[in-house]
C-alpha cells in the first residue's frame, strides 16, 4: 500500500500535512458507511506517521504494538458517558489505601464545566491567570480524573475550531500549551468518532512551532540581504523598510563625506566618492524592486528590462499583488505566527490577517537592535546636515 498516494501528498511530508490530508479525506469516509475505505485511509495515515517517525528520531505518533488503545467515546451528537467508574457522590477526600480512589463526582463535573466555559470564551477574555488557577485544581493531580476531563474537553474544543471566525484562531498559544501540559493530548493521540480530532492536533503542532519560533528575530544579516541581495522575494512592508533604510544610509553617508571633505583640501576623487554612494543606493533600490517584482509573479530579467525601458512600471512592481509560484516561497509566511497558519490550514482558508495585524506581526519579527541602531544612524544624519551646510 502506498500511503502517500492514498493521502494525496508528497512522500516525506511533515506531520501537519499528513494530519491535514487525513482530516480532509476522513470527512468523506465515515467508518459506518464506508468501513473498508475508512480502514484503508486509517492504515495509510498510520503508515505515513510511522515512516515519518523512522525518518525523524524522537517522533512517535502511532502507539506501539501491544499497547491497549484508549476507550472510544461517542460523537458530539451523542451524550458523553457520565462520571461513573468507581466514584461516589459526596466524597471529600481520596482513599489512598484502596485501589480505586473516591472523588466527588459533582466537583469533577464542575471542574469540567469550568474548563469548557473557558474555551468557549472570546480570545480576549481567556485570562492565562484564570486558566492556571483552574488547572491547579487538586483533582487534576489524579490520572483518572485528568484523562476523563481531557476527553470531555475535546468536544467544545473541536466545536469552537469550526464555528469561530476563520480570521483568527479562537485559542491563544499559551492556552493550548497550558492545557496540553496537563492533559497530554499531543503525546496521546486518540480517535473519537464524530470529532475532527486531527484538526485539533494540527493546531497543537502549530502552537508548539509558534513557541519554538517566538524568539526568532530578523536582524542585521536579514537587513543586509534585503538591501543588497538579488535573489528571493519580499513583501511590500519589507520593500518600504528597505527603501527607508537606503535613504537614511545615503543621506548619512553623504553628510559624513561632505563633512570630511570640508576639512581637507579639494581632491580630484571627491566626486567619485559621491558617485559611489549614489551607485550603491541605486543598486539597493534595484535589488528591492526586482525582489518585489518576483513576488508579484514577474521574471527577474523581464522586470529589469521593463523597468529600464518603461520606468512607470516600477510602482506596479512595488504594489503588485503576490502570485503563487512553486519556485518562489511566499515571503509573507516568515512574518506570520505558526498557530495562525495552522488554523487557516484547518479551515482551508488563505491568510486572513488585517492590515494592523500584519503590521504588528512584521514588527514583532524584527530585532530591537535593528531599530535602535537605525535610529542612531537617523539622528547622526540629521545632526550632520546643518553642520555640513
Amino acid at each position: 500500500m502506498n500511503a502517500w498516494e492514498i493521502l494525496g501528498i508528497e512522500p516525506g511530508s511533515d506531520r501537519r500535512a499528513i494530519k491535514k490530508a487525513y482530516a480532509r479525506l476522513a470527512r468523506d469516509c465515515h467508518p459506518e458507511e464506508r468501513p473498508e475505505a475508512f480502514m484503508e485511509l486509517r492504515q495509510a495515515y498510520e503508515v505515513a506517521l510511522e515512516q515519518l517517525a523512522g525518518a525523524e528520531p524522537g517522533i512517535m505518533e502511532v502507539p506501539p504494538a501491544g499497547v491497549e488503545p484508549m476507550p472510544v467515546y461517542p460523537s458530539e451528537s451523542e451524550p458523553v458517558p457520565e462520571w461513573e467508574p468507581e466514584y461516589e457522590d459526596g466524597a471529600q477526600t481520596n482513599d489512598h489505601v484502596s485501589a480505586s480512589p473516591v472523588f466527588d463526582s459533582r466537583a469533577v463535573e464542575t471542574l469540567c464545566d469550568d474548563l469548557a466555559s473557558f474555551v468557549r470564551r472570546p480570545l480576549d477574555e481567556q485570562s492565562p491567570e484564570e486558566l492556571e488557577a483552574i488547572l491547579g485544581h487538586p483533582l487534576l493531580e489524579h490520572m483518572e480524573v485528568r484523562d476523563w476531563v481531557g476527553l470531555r474537553l475535546l468536544t467544545p474544543f473541536c466545536v469552537e475550531i469550526h464555528e469561530a471566525s476563520f480570521k483568527q484562531c479562537p485559542f491563544s498559544r499559551n492556552t493550548l500549551l497550558a492545557l496540553d501540559r496537563v492533559f497530554h493530548w499531543s503525546a496521546n493521540y486518540q480517535m473519537m468518532p464524530g470529532l475532527p480530532v486531527d484538526d485539533f492536533h494540527v493546531l497543537l503542532d502549530g502552537a508548539y512551532e509558534s513557541q519554538h519560533s517566538a524568539n526568532q528575530r530578523y536582524g542585521w544579516k536579514w537587513l543586509a540581504n534585503l538591501l543588497l541581495g538579488f535573489k528571493g522575494s519580499i513583501t511590500r512592508r519589507e520593500w518600504l523598510l528597505g527603501f527607508v533604510c537606503m535613504i537614511l544610509w545615503v543621506i548619512t553617508t553623504l553628510n559624513i563625506l561632505q563633512g570630511i571633505i570640508n576639512l581637507v583640501p579639494p581632491q580630484p576623487y571627491h566626486s567619485l566618492l559621491f558617485l559611489g554612494v549614489g551607485l550603491v543606493g541605486l543598486y539597493s533600490f534595484i535589488c528591492l524592486t526586482i525582489k518585489r517584482a518576483v513576488d508579484a509573479g514577474v521574471n527577474r530579467l523581464g522586470a529589469l528590462i521593463m523597468a529600464t525601458l518603461f520606468p512607470f512600471v516600477i510602482p506596479l512592481y512595488i504594489v503588485g499583488a503576490p502570485q503563487q509560484r512553486a519556485d518562489v516561497p511566499d515571503p509573507r509566511l516568515q512574518f506570520m505566527d505558526h498557530l495562525d497558519l495552522a488554523y487557516w490550514d484547518v479551515r482551508d482558508q488563505l491568510p486572513q490577517s488585517g492590515f494592523m495585524q500584519k503590521v504588528k506581526q512584521f514588527y514583532r519579527r524584527l530585532s530591537g537592535r535593528v531599530f535602535g541602531k537605525l535610529g542612531i544612524v537617523f539622528v547622526v544624519g540629521l545632526a550632520l546636515t546643518p553642520w555640513v551646510n
